[in-house]
């Protein structure tokens, strides 16, 4: 599967393409006082999700392994620190 595909004065449908649509990923943040804050969002089958966090919006890190989409809810336990701010995004990736 390609990472991108351009196409260019496109007159009629084109068909055996090679890629997967996924939907805008739309994570929200839970948390519970008897349990972790966590990233939640809804899978995709046959996509994988990696997490990314930073404390400063310009340097991200994986934050764990990318996991595998399921028809289901999904989610990530987010490390509550001492840090002063942690910001977080989740990516599509193949």
């Amino acid at each position: 599967m390609p990472a991108a595909l351009t196409y260019s004065n496109v007159t009629a449908s084109i068909t055996g393409q090679n890629y997967l649509l996924v939907p805008t990923v739309a994570p929200k943040l839970a948390s519970s006082v008897l349990d972790n804050t966590w990233l939640i969002w809804t899978g995709v089958p046959g996509v994988a999700y990696q997490a990314y966090s930073s404390t400063n919006l310009i340097e991200w890190e994986p934050f764990g392994d990318p996991v595998p989409g399921t028809n289901a809810l999904m989610k990530f336990a987010v490390p509550v620190g001492d840090q002063p701010a942690l910001f977080l995004r989740l990516e599509a990736v193949r």
